[in-house]
């Protein structure tokens, strides 16, 4: 084991449960649903870690920015009871490519000082890359992302095919974005996971910052936590 595992290991021994917000396609709400979790689990110790190295969007929904306080590693920043940590403070202008995300990804879970939490939640990089590997020695429970859209749930699926592969834990799936019904319930009970739903809220775009999540948006997630078992 090599010097950034072990201090890996160091930094995440007091955190109690990790889950992945993971979704095989861009677009779906992954990070907004993640945020609203994070926000949910409070007053209990929580973490969000925004690993979406291309396109973050955590900094936006907390109306968060500036630069982590170095101190014997890198501080997360506490806003509204939450420890917040996003890789869109350190790379804004500068994409990483190839073998640099997996080194990045080793890094950040080395230097990174969360300290005693009951859930770290990570917000994972749309697609099935490298980055889903790097997490496994961590033991992460999984929760997927998707939305009604045939496209989305058929790219979705295939990830499910391949975190049973990996064989880690599946908390369910969660079907955001609804209209009115959700139309994914039996197809995902086919493949012997929970299912859940989160509507489509017009509010959600006038809310980030301060006002995040708007009530409907905390309505629903409070409920799709206790479905999936996270609370």
């Amino acid at each position: 084991m090599n010097s950034l595992s072990l201090l890996a290991e160091e930094n995440l021994k007091n955190i109690k449960r990790v889950i992945c917000f993971a979704s095989g396609k861009g677009g779906v709400g992954k990070s907004v649903l993640c945020s609203a979790s994070a926000l949910m689990l409070v007053p209990r110790g929580v973490g969000l870690l925004d690993l979406d190295i291309h396109g973050s969007s955590v900094p936006s929904i907390f109306g968060v920015k500036g630069v982590p306080r170095e101190e014997k590693g890198l501080l997360p920043f506490e806003t509204r009871g939450v420890k917040v940590f996003s890789m869109g403070f350190m790379f804004d202008s500068c994409p990483l490519l190839g073998s640099e995300i997996s080194e990045t990804i080793r890094e950040i879970f080395a230097i990174v000082r969360w300290g005693k939490l009951d859930f770290l939640l990570i917000d994972m990089p749309p697609g099935m890359g490298e980055e889903i590997l790097e997490i496994l020695p961590f033991r992460p429970q999984f929760v997927v992302v998707t939305t009604p859209s045939p496209i989305a749930w058929e790219v979705a699926r295939k990830l499910v095919h391949l975190l049973r592969r990996a064989r880690v834990q599946i908390l369910g799936v969660i079907e955001n974005m609804c209209m009115n019904e959700p139309r994914l319930h039996d197809k995902v009970l086919r493949l012997g996971l929970k299912h859940s739903w989160v509507r489509f809220d017009p509010q959600l775009d006038e809310s980030f910052g301060e006002k995040f999540p708007p009530p409907q948006l905390s309505e629903d997630v409070n409920r799709t936590l206790g479905e999936l078992g996270i609370c």
